[in-house]
């Protein structure tokens, strides 16, 4: 409130100073002294009231009230605006595999296709929601009897829309996360319990030694199985309030390979893990979230018989995360699994189709869905990715056609999909 730009006056020095003719023309410069003059003016007037109200919602309370919000420690992880479309599609180019020099087979080999490895998902706005709070005229005359007066209006119309918007953002960021957790897509890896600050520090000797290997390609800790990495830098990591507190911030940021004021950027304290049991933390890739905002938008409309207004906070967002980036799950209690489902079990498809799988896993303490996929096929044009698109190549003939997955976790358990072409 000490803030001179909080003023009711400089305030509406602000507004007046962006209005229209009209405005400007009905209401006097704001001083002091004359707020209730220039509230009279102002409120006396549906149209300049309308303008004044829509001006100090839309334009000057966000600025000044984002420093109240409730902060969403997630919210670094947001990639901006989806200007268009309400899907994204991400597009992932696996290695090349490298061909062995031979003069001899270069005349019958030149003009040979070789399709490069080209992964993609989509991802969907999957959130739409909107607040609505209501300010009567009453409010509005008292915002103009002090110089604090406008701000308190400002908390009344917009720190309960935005910060209800920013808190439930970072509850559903957190059950992606338990989401993601319970079907199986996180690269587990098993440390032990943690207890004290020595245990603490036992179970960073493999989280080290994880954060080391995600520097290097491989495709063993994403759930698409392809070849990435992750660079240092480029880590971010999810860690437990509790278990921060038992590990000193100089032993993570060695970890890690990182100074201590450089590491303090790349962790970010989470309360839990949106009801995952077990987990000490979560190291991910800067790019697993896929959070865009499709829609931002606020609306306001007057009820003259009831003398309020109503203002409407619309929010639209893809919440998702990629198969394609590295994310491992840092668990205390190794997963069972019991079984895969490999889903749709049976399907009818015509040649040139393709299908999407998933694999469903059953056991406990979420054990990985991660599979491995093979296919029967007899045409070389067929083929299925590793993240489970199978494409029907135009001149196969093999029917019914089966796919196989293999569970990553333990090979011993699989599970087929039978595929009748018609």
């Amino acid at each position: 409130m000490s803030n001179p730009d909080y003023k009711s006056s400089t305030l509406l020095t602000a507004i007046k100073a962006d209005a229209t003719d009209e405005y400007k023309a009905r209401v006097p410069d704001a001083t002091q002294s004359n707020l209730a003059e220039v509230g009279t003016a102002i409120l006396n007037y549906s149209s300049t009231r309308n303008e004044f109200v829509s001006a100090l919602f839309n334009r000057i309370g966000k600025v000044i009230i984002t420093s109240k919000l409730f902060n969403n420690p997630l919210t670094e992880f947001k990639k901006g605006m989806l200007d268009y479309g309400k899907d994204i599609e991400e597009v992932f180019v696996d290695l090349v595999v490298a061909n062995a020099f031979s003069p001899e087979t270069a005349e019958t080999k030149l003009f040979e296709r070789n399709m490069p490895d080209i992964k993609a998902v989509f991802h969907r706005i999957n959130r739409q929601d909107f607040y609505k709070t209501t300010v009567e005229n009453t409010l509005l005359q008292r915002a103009f009897l002090s110089e604090q007066g406008m701000m308190s209006l400002i908390d009344k119309i917009t720190s309960s829309l935005y910060s209800s918007d920013n808190y439930d953002e970072f509850l559903i960021m957190k059950q992606l996360v338990h989401q993601i957790g319970e079907e199986g897509k996180f690269a587990i890896e098993v440390v032990s319990p943690v207890t004290d600050t020595a245990t603490a520090k036992a179970a960073m000797v493999k989280i080290k030694e994880i954060s080391n290997n995600l520097t290097f390609m491989a495709p063993d800790y994403n759930y698409a199985g392809v070849k990435n990495f992750t660079l240092k830098e480029d880590q971010i990591v999810l860690i437990g309030t509790e278990f921060d507190a038992l590990v000193d911030v100089e032993v993570l940021a060695a970890a890690f390979n990182m100074e201590k004021a450089e590491f303090i950027g790349r962790r970010v304290l989470v309360d839990d893990f949106g009801g995952l049991a077990n987990v000490l933390c979560a190291v991910v890739d800067k790019n697993w979230f896929m959070i865009y905002d499709s829609l931002i938008r606020t609306e306001d409309i007057y009820n003259p018989q009831g003398l309020y207004y109503n203002y409407f906070l619309h929010h639209h967002q893809v919440i998702s995360a990629s198969p394609f980036a590295n994310a491992v799950l840092f668990v205390t209690v190794a997963p069972v699994l019991a079984s895969i489902d490999l889903l749709p079990a049976t399907v009818n498809a015509s040649a040139g189709d393709t299908i999407q799988f998933i694999v469903e896993a059953t056991g406990t303490n979420d054990p990985p869905a991660k599979s491995t996929f093979t296919t029967d096929a007899t045409s070389d044009n067929t083929y299925i990715s590793s993240n489970g698109m199978l494409v029907i190549g135009s001149d196969e003939e093999t029917s019914p056609l089966t796919v196989t997955a293999t569970s990553d976790y333990l090979d011993s358990i699989t599970d087929t999909a039978v595929i009748t072409l018609v």
